[in-house]
């Protein structure tokens, strides 16, 4: 599977479930809301590697379960104020995928898409404790269409 990328490709399709969830995380919410939904996130993907098809599963089998290394940690890495990186990111992801013009790629783009989702509705906007707050904000909901756009 890897062999049909170049070594950056295969590198960006690593990463983007990761960025896709940090974006959506740092749409909206605070401190607190965004380590929820980042936990939550790396959980998800070592729940679900398994349905994310071929991509995924080559991807779970490289990091051999082990999701620890997230956006944002180690030198060079996105940080989650660089949300324009993050979309340049899923962008060029989303151009891997349609280069190599392979029967594997929707199922990959709807894992990293139902990620994306998932940190979404992972916890409201309506304070600590979240009484009156929406499971998915407005900006949460922009921020998935520009996830699914960046993806293809």
């Amino acid at each position: 599977m890897r062999e049909r990328f170049s070594r950056e490709e295969w590198a960006d399709l690593c990463t983007a479930p990761f960025v896709a969830g940090m974006y959506v995380a740092t749409a909206s919410g605070g401190r607190v809301q965004y380590t929820q939904e980042m936990t939550a996130l790396v959980r998800a993907v070592r729940r679900s590697v398994a349905n994310g098809g071929p991509i995924a599963v080559a991807i779970g089998a490289e990091f051999g379960g082990r999701f620890g290394n997230q956006p944002g940690t180690g030198e060079g890495a996105i940080q989650p104020h660089e949300r324009g990186e993050m979309l340049a990111l899923l962008r060029r992801a989303g151009a891997a995928l349609a280069r190599a013009g392979n029967a594997e790629a929707p199922a990959y783009r709807r894992w990293v898409y139902g990620l994306a989702a998932h940190v979404a509705s992972t916890s409201s906007d309506g304070g600590m404790f979240g009484p009156g707050g929406r499971a998915v904000t407005a900006a949460e909901q922009a921020a998935l269409g520009e996830v699914a756009e960046a993806l293809g």
